[in-house]
């Protein structure tokens, strides 16, 4: 007589706990929403301030400026006792990542120029 069928054993998931994978920049490269939390951090020098005037938690902003951190691999702002200053790194990039944020505003009213000179038409 046959013995009963058993289906397989699946291995089990992983647990609820391991974070999901995020996708990583490459060290060395920005994106520009980070950027531009950046040079408005670095203007109200406050995360809180910063976060309201750029629509977004407090929490993420600090996120998002950790993360550009990583990738530049630079201190952007030094923390401490309630306060938030920027680094000499920090100092250095800031006049580069508003000339890189006035360049890609330039860009950007460009492109929506010639999509309006064309009529919309995304045609090559």
């Amino acid at each position: 007589m046959l013995a009963p069928f058993t289906p397989p054993v699946r291995p089990r998931r992983r647990a609820a706990h391991v974070p999901p994978r995020r996708r990583v920049t490459p060290r060395g490269t920005a994106d520009l929403r980070r950027v531009r939390f950046f040079v408005e951090l670095a203007r109200d020098l406050h995360f809180g301030r910063s976060a309201v005037r750029q629509h977004v938690s407090q929490p993420t902003l600090s996120q998002q400026i950790r993360r550009l951190e990583e990738e530049l691999g630079v201190e952007l702002f030094v923390r401490g006792g309630g306060r938030v200053t920027l680094s000499a790194a920090g100092a250095a990039l800031l006049p580069h990542a508003r000339e890189l944020l006035a360049q890609a505003d330039r860009f950007n009213a460009l492109a929506a120029g010639q999509a309006d000179a064309d009529g919309g038409s995304h045609e090559r």
